[in-house]
């Protein structure tokens, strides 16, 4: 069984001009006048679940991205979530 071919997909009409995710216009504009429209926006999420198994070699001491975080024109804004958020 082919999923493409039980939906009709051919080169014709994949990919489509159809957006698949958008944000809501209310939420784009809270969050461009929180971030303001200067600079390279680069979201750093650094830390991972500490307790995960996986999560070796998946987290970064906050200090690694900061030659990133001082380049001119570059915002670099904390992305996390949890404990770990608190800690930045």
């Amino acid at each position: 069984m082919s999923l493409p071919g039980a939906f009709g997909a051919n080169s014709e009409n994949v990919p489509s001009n159809v957006p698949y995710l958008f944000a809501e216009e209310a939420v784009v504009a809270r969050w461009r006048e929180r971030l303001g429209d200067h600079g390279l926006k680069i979201g750093i999420c650094w830390q991972g679940n500490p307790g995960a198994k996986i999560d070796i070699g998946r987290s970064f001491p906050l200090r690694c991205f900061q030659p990133l975080a001082a380049m001119p024109g570059v915002r670099a804004d904390l992305v996390a979530k949890g404990a770990w958020a608190r800690s930045a």
